[in-house]
């Protein structure tokens, strides 16, 4: 029987979770969250690029400040829920993400 794994070609274990080979891990997890985090201001059309582009169904708005301790501040969270909706308001796909996105949403901390 063959081996279970990804799209990605990672296996699959026992659990049906992906196991990530540690050696790429940090990359691939850098690389996914460039997808998905995007800044408050982006536009409400490039943020549909990228929400089809990252493949998910929701967009995570960081602080825009440069200082390394707050590059990956959570703002704010755009979903295609909030985009659809703003499409059947007329919204300008020219406005900011952050007049359609929930800002500073409920998180849970590990």
């Amino acid at each position: 029987m063959s081996e279970k794994t990804t799209a990605n070609d990672n296996p699959i274990n026992s659990d049906g979770l992906a196991v990530l080979d540690n050696s790429t891990t940090s990359r691939t997890l850098q690389d996914f969250l460039d997808t998905v985090m995007v800044l408050p201001n982006l536009p409400i059309a490039e943020a549909i690029s990228q929400l089809d582009h990252a493949g998910t169904g929701a967009l995570v708005l960081c602080d825009p400040r440069r200082r390394p301790q707050t590059a990956r501040r959570l703002v704010g969270l755009l979903t295609d829920g909030d985009i659809r909706r703003a499409i059947f308001r007329k919204v300008s796909l020219e406005e900011a993400v952050r007049e359609i996105a929930v800002l500073d949403p409920i998180v849970a901390r590990a």
